[in-house]
């Protein structure tokens, strides 16, 4: 094994150096090349626009072009692609990557065509056959010399016997630590990778690992079949990285702590949270409380709202992305000197990747802890692998989809069995091992595939066995993660111990341990919400709404103009989720058992902003909502009148219960969109009191910072 602790070559530190094999012919008929430095230092400056190589870099170039297979462990964003695109350019070889997810190929493809020499393709399940079977004919024509495939489009029989048109000189397989137990998706399409290999003349293989423990890089040789491949560890070490970690006893202080760091430090960070409500929460948060522009992402955003999200940042149009932990740092992200870990990250593997993030002469990393974590991960660690029961309802549901002649998609899966996307994923991949399911064409959603034999009782044992295994390592890493967080030792060596890599013994250490220590306390939390109250009702409003003369809205006030004036409707999913969650924190609210809207001013607009919210968080909350106040007579829109007397007076009077069996003796939450005179709320909340209603509670989206406002 072969250990760069730093990122250049001054800083490298080796252990043991495997020596290199003799020259020979691999099977793909290529032969070895001896690594010339003029020719490297050519190809370097003319095509990539670099002067040299990393150490590591250098290293795993030399081994692959001897023809040995190489471990390379190294975090995102360090370089391990230029390894084999180096490959392909001096060996002549064609290459076949194995990528971790179908997501972004096209775009790949389109950034090696850039670099002259390279001529890429991507083969796919989705494809139809005309297609791959042209590719294969390119293939052995050797028109390409790389070809990108997803990991699970392997099981596809079609893109299998397309690559046997393929005798490559390199096999790269992306996010190898994925193969094992202690891997992010415990995926078992890279199960396959070893007759993969050997079907394609045992070429070397280059396995790119982000940083793993000893234990996990050993599991992944074994199941890849890789005994003899020489490891290299590069770029794990960063003494110029400070690690703090702050211990918060309560979501407010983690919030305080948060808008100290957005209002005083560098004002361009990564923020990783844990849940996908808690992103949206944040992010609006900081917008409305550090003036910060922010770019908030997880999976439920649309591939197209994504990719233009991920490019403001990119572009410096967002200073703050705020994201849950399965967005990993990319190559192209620009320098950001600061990372903020909202909550634990699932293993120390996962925190030391999203570290990769933070990118500067002096950056610092703040790991926001509370005792509440150890919980959280625990119970993530037993929803880490799909159970067997699982597994047999995704068997019955394929089976019912096509016997009753329905498309096989991701989606329908999910529905019918209730599983989360990634289960279900895994468990479609479970069950192809077991001949259970043939997938015949497969793409980013869609399946083709038809029911095999009945899983065995061997199988599912064996299943079960390895799922266990899962468990039980997900478990070890969250204590892990929980010791690190409660450590009184060196942040650093207790990362270098758990993943097996060594320190650059000259460096000094900045951790809050070593350094200057981390704050313990932080300035209150500020009112997230602000009070509104009429004659005899009181509630809330998550935020301000500015008049039309003023500053343009923030936080809530922009995503009610967003709403009402351009008609969007990721608007009102972010102001629902904002109002749910104040639903959460309010003791009055919680206890809430209906869901009353504020009818539109005309009745025929059955999609107002104050309806949409309402239905959005009733489905959120889980109380349920009866639109049971309509409007009863004609009236002018409130806004257009300019005196308290005539909002009143043309308010008065004009609602009346339908059904008023459904509020009787029902705690109801009034929902708005806007507060401005509290005219309206008066009104409605009165007809609802006539109607039986017990208790009337106000919830509105904004309130204005002009009007007849009574703050608390």
């Amino acid at each position: 094994m072969v250990t760069f602790a730093g990122p250049g070559r001054a800083t490298c530190r080796r252990r043991e150096v495997t020596p290199a094999p003799p020259a020979h012919l691999h099977a793909s008929g290529v032969p070895t090349v001896t690594l010339r430095q003029g020719d490297l230092d050519t190809l370097l400056r003319d095509r990539f626009g670099r002067r040299e190589l990393l150490d590591g870099q250098h290293h795993t170039l030399e081994l692959l072009l001897r023809g040995r297979s190489c471990l390379l462990v190294a975090p995102a964003g360090w370089g391990g692609a230029l390894c084999w695109q180096l490959h392909a350019l001096l060996s002549g070889g064609q290459v076949l990557v194995i990528a971790a997810t179908e997501t972004g190929l096209e775009r790949r493809v389109e950034r090696l065509a850039r670099r002259p020499g390279l001529v890429a393709c991507h083969l796919d399940g989705s494809m139809p056959e005309r297609r791959l079977q042209e590719l294969a004919g390119q293939l052995r024509a050797r028109k390409y010399s790389v070809a990108l495939v997803p990991v699970r489009h392997l099981a596809d029989p079609r893109v299998r016997s397309a690559l046997a048109a393929l005798r490559p000189a390199l096999v790269v397989i992306e996010q190898a630590d994925q193969v094992g137990e202690r891997g992010r998706a415990h995926d078992p399409s890279y199960l396959r990778l070893p007759s993969l290999v050997e079907d394609l003349g045992a070429p070397p293989v280059l396995a790119l690992s982000e940083p793993a423990s000893a234990d996990a890089r050993e599991q992944l040789r074994d199941r890849l079949h890789l005994p003899d491949a020489a490891e290299v560890l590069a770029g794990l070490d960063r003494p110029e990285l400070r690690l703090e970690v702050r211990n918060t006893p309560s979501r407010a202080q983690r919030d305080a702590h948060l808008l100290a760091l957005m209002r005083e430090g560098p004002r361009r960070a990564v923020i990783y949270v844990a849940m996908r409500a808690e992103v949206e929460r944040l992010a609006l948060l900081i917008e409305e409380q550090a003036g910060l522009p922010v770019q908030a992402l997880h999976g439920g955003i649309a591939s197209g709202e994504f990719a233009a999200g991920l490019r403001r940042f990119r572009e410096g149009a967002a200073r703050v992305l705020v994201a849950t932990g399965t967005l990993e740092p990319r190559d192209d992200w620009p320098d950001v000197p600061l990372v903020v870990h909202y909550a634990l990250p699932d293993s120390l593997e996962q925190y030391r990747r999203q570290l990769a993030a933070a990118r500067s002469d002096t950056p610092v990393s703040v790991l926001l802890y509370d005792r509440a974590d150890r919980a959280r991960l625990e119970r993530a660690a037993w929803g880490a692998a799909p159970e067997v029961g699982h597994l047999l309802a995704l068997d019955c549901a394929v089976r019912d989809l096509c016997e009753n002649g329905h498309r096989v998609t991701y989606a329908s899966l999910v529905r019918m069995t209730g599983l989360h996307p990634q289960e279900a994923h895994i468990g479609i991949e479970a069950l192809c091992e077991m001949g259970a399911v043939a997938v015949r064409r497969r793409g980013d959603d869609r399946l083709v595939a038809e029911p095999g034999k009945p899983p065995s009782a061997p199988a599912l044992e064996a299943f079960a066995r390895r799922a266990d295994a899962v468990h039980r390592a997900r478990l070890r890493q969250a204590e892990e993660m929980v010791g690190y967080a409660r450590s009184r030792g060196c942040r650093r060596r207790a990362l270098a111990d758990a993943l097996g890599y060594e320190l650059q013994q000259d460096r000094e250490c900045r951790c809050d341990r070593c350094g200057p220590p981390a704050p313990r306390s932080a300035p209150p939390a500020p009112h997230r919400a602000y009070p509104v109250r009429t004659r005899d009702f009181a509630g809330w409003a998550l935020g301000l709404y500015r008049s039309p003369g003023e500053a343009r809205p923030s936080g809530p006030g922009r995503l009610m103009h967003d709403l009402k004036y351009e008609g969007q409707e990721r608007a009102a999913d972010r102001l629902a989720w904002l109002m749910a969650a104040h639903v959460r924190e309010r003791a009055e609210l919680r206890r809430c058992d209906l869901i009353v809207p504020i009818p539109p001013t005309d009745p025929a607009d059955s999609a107002s902003p104050a309806t949409r919210l309402a239905g959005r968080l009733s489905h959120l909350s889980g109380i349920p909502i009866a639109e049971s106040l309509i409007s009863s007579e004609d009236r002018a829109r409130q806004k257009d009148l300019s005196s308290r007397g005539e909002k009143e007076s043309n308010i008065r009077d004009t609602f009346e219960v339908v059904g008023g069996n459904e509020v009787k003796g029902r705690r109801v939450l009034l929902v708005d969109d806007i507060f401005d005179s509290g005219a309206t709320l008066q009104e409605a909340g009165t007809t609802l009191r006539r109607a039986g209603a017990a208790e009337v509670h106000l919830l509105t989206a904004v309130r204005t910072t002009f009007g007849w406002r009574q703050d608390a």
